[in-house]
C-alpha cells in the first residue's frame, strides 16, 4: 500500500512540475515584447474626420504625394504602424523591442477588415490614423484568437506610409 501511494505522490508531483515549467517566464519558446520603445499615441484630435464606405473613421496626419494610391489584392507596403485600443494599450507596433526597420506587408495581411479599408487610397509618404468600429476589428474573432478578449473594443491603427510596393 505504501508503494502505491508514493508512486500517486510521485506522479502528482511530475505533473505540477511539468504545468509549473509552463508558465510564461520559464518557456524557452515565449518571447515577451517589448513596446517601451513604440512612440507615444498620435493626436489626432485636431483633424478632419474621414470615413470609409463601410465605416471605418480616418484622419490623414500628413498628406501623401505621387499618383499611385493604395489599392486591395495588388499592393505591398513598407510601412510603420502601432495598433491600440482606445484607451491606448498598445496591441501591436513595427517599433515593438526596438526595431527602427519598417515592415514590408500586404494590403491583405492586415489582421481586420478595418486596417484593410483604411489603407485603402493612401499614398507614399502619408500618415493615417484609423478609427475602426469592433464589427470590423475583432469583432467576429474566435475564443482561440490571441485578440478575442479585444472583441468589443474599438481599434485605433497608426500607419505610416513609407511606400508602395506594387
Amino acid at each position: 500500500m505504501k508503494i502505491a501511494s508514493l508512486k500517486s505522490i510521485f506522479t502528482i508531483l511530475s505533473f505540477a512540475l511539468v504545468l509549473a515549467s509552463c508558465s510564461e517566464t520559464t518557456d524557452p519558446f515565449f518571447q515577451q515584447i517589448d513596446f517601451s520603445t513604440v512612440p507615444a499615441p498620435m493626436d489626432f484630435s485636431e483633424y478632419e474626420r474621414f470615413e470609409t464606405e463601410r465605416g471605418v473613421g480616418y484622419y490623414i496626419l500628413k498628406e501623401g504625394s505621387g499618383q499611385i494610391t493604395v489599392q486591395p489584392y495588388r499592393d505591398g507596403l513598407r510601412l510603420f504602424f502601432t495598433l491600440r485600443t482606445e484607451d491606448g494599450e498598445i496591441l501591436q507596433s513595427t517599433y515593438a523591442n526596438g526595431r527602427q526597420a519598417p515592415e514590408e506587408r500586404g494590403v491583405e495581411s492586415f489582421n481586420t477588415q478595418g486596417a484593410r479599408d483604411g489603407v485603402i487610397g493612401m499614398k507614399t509618404g502619408e500618415t493615417r490614423v484609423l478609427v475602426v468600429p469592433p464589427e470590423l476589428g475583432f469583432g467576429n474573432t474566435t475564443q482561440n484568437d490571441q485578440f478575442y478578449q479585444y472583441r468589443e473594443d474599438t481599434l485605433i491603427y497608426e500607419i505610416e506610409l513609407l511606400r508602395i510596393l506594387d
